[in-house]
């Protein structure tokens, strides 16, 4: 867990020094290409840390469960229905 968090953090931080270097000045193209990886290591952060939560919430029964009648045929229907949409 250390390394899947130490990784794209280290990869920020590299990102967020370069730009910060006054030794080079950078071209439009170049910044945004540092900002994109930026963003992208940031984004598996956060969802890495939301799938973190979520592990703990069900490990110690916090997440709440809201359960409901359903009837499965149709339920089942209207899967089926989804996933043949999906592949047209």
């Amino acid at each position: 867990m250390s390394h899947d968090l130490k990784m794209p953090l280290l990869s920020i931080s590299g990102y967020a020094r370069i730009l910060e270097s006054t030794d080079y000045g950078w071209s439009v193209q170049e910044t945004r290409k540092f900002a994109s990886i930026m963003n992208e290591k940031s984004f598996y952060m956060i969802k890495l840390l939301e799938e973190l939560t979520l592990t703990f919430r069900l490990k110690n029964q916090a997440l709440p469960v809201a359960k409901e009648q359903i009837d499965i045929n149709e339920f089942i229907r209207h899967i089926v229905i989804q996933e043949n949409e999906k592949t047209y």
